[in-house]
């Protein structure tokens, strides 16, 4: 799975107009399969409203100093368990992909992700439209690509594989045009969310010694600027909103893996720790608050999480059927992308859709 073998380092450390994306110059666009499926679950309420990817966060060692406590840790009492979500699913699969995995969605309903072929070397990224057509791209010279994220204009967010296997993260705009980013002097550079209207990005980088740590790049001044819990061995910094609020994860010195929500405005950090979990993964973020990621419960199974960050309130994310699920974006609408492995353990996309937004997407 793919954040199984990013974000973790137990195992998981890791579209109102869109351009058609080039790979050598030609566009692809094919159509896609899917299917749909409701979950018989409790209703979600959403109080008046209408990620895997490989190559990416690697172990960092407990032997520095401890973490400090936060002054606020955004969990309920341990007693409170997370609620279960009712959504209709639709399972997104690139056609001839053996796994595809939906990072990203903006509020048209247009998704982003990477998918791997049947070959097992062809590793690229997609741009799918609401109509099921999907879009393939490869960054020119890029080995391999990676969509993370897409913004309300259009403009996605993601990295890649060169040649000599050095990781790049890019932007790539409604002008058609390529920007790469690299944070300054760092080996490997990842950028995962970009928010909808300035342009910021967030992601991670590797400064060669298996040391993560988070960064904000403003697009408009070419600055970046790092992310940092305090204490923590590493950061990644994965989502951002238009009201400057930061989500990711990071490791404790215990190896142990939490959720942060900071205010990049206010510089406070908020660990987000699903009750009862073994370790948890913030991923995505809308403009009202609402937080998708995915947890690991004591049984050791994984499960996507929404936390709606202004009543303090979990809510379990697990398509039908699946052995596991994880939840990577969100948009205003809340619809929420991610992956699954069913039963025969092939890995699919996913698009869940609250039932009262259904014709908006």
């Amino acid at each position: 799975m793919k954040m199984k073998t990013v974000c973790a380092l137990i195992g998981i450390i890791l579209f109102s107009s869109i351009w058609a994306l080039f790979n050598d110059g030609v566009p692809k666009a094919i159509a896609g399969t899917q299917s749909e499926f409701s979950s018989n679950q409790t209703v979600l309420l959403l109080n008046g409203m209408p990620g895997p990817m490989s190559g990416a966060l690697k172990p960092a060692y407990a032997d520095k100093d401890t973490v400090p406590s936060l002054a606020s840790r955004i969990s309920p009492p341990a007693n409170e368990m997370p609620k279960r979500a009712r959504f209709y699913y639709t399972s997104l699969d690139v056609p001839g992909a053996s796994l595809t995995y939906a990072s990203g969605i903006n509020i048209f309903g247009q998704v982003v992700g990477d998918y791997v072929k049947d070959d097992s070397e062809t590793h690229d990224s997609f741009l799918r439209y609401c109509n099921n057509i999907y879009t393939i791209f490869t960054v020119p010279g890029a080995s391999k690509t990676y969509n993370s994220g897409v913004d309300n204009i259009g403009r996605i967010v993601g990295w890649y594989e060169d040649g000599d296997k050095n990781v790049h993260g890019f932007l790539y705009d409604t002008s058609k045009t390529y920007t790469i980013l690299d944070f300054p002097g760092a080996s490997w550079t990842y950028a995962s969310g970009i928010d909808n209207y300035s342009g910021r990005i967030v992601g991670w980088y590797d400064n060669g010694n298996w040391d993560e740590h988070g960064f904000l790049y403003d697009s408009q001044k070419g600055t970046y600027t790092a992310v940092d819990v305090p204490g923590a061995p590493w950061t990644a910094a994965c989502g951002i909103a238009n009201n400057s609020q930061i989500v990711g994860c990071y490791q404790d010195s215990s190896w142990n893996m939490h959720g942060f929500l900071y205010d990049s405005l206010e510089s406070t950090y908020n660990t987000i720790d699903v009750p009862d979990a073994s370790w948890t993964v913030a991923f995505g973020i809308n403009r009202f608050g609402r937080i998708v990621g995915w947890y690991e419960d004591i049984n050791g199974s994984e499960h996507g999480f929404l936390y709606d960050s202004n009543n303090k309130t979990y809510t379990t994310i697990d398509v039908p059927g699946a052995s596991w699920t994880t939840a990577y974006g969100i948009n205003d609408f809340g619809a929420i992308v991610g992956c699954y492995q069913d039963e025969n353990l092939n890995v699919h996309g996913f698009l869940a859709k609250p039932s009262r937004y259904l014709s908006l997407l």
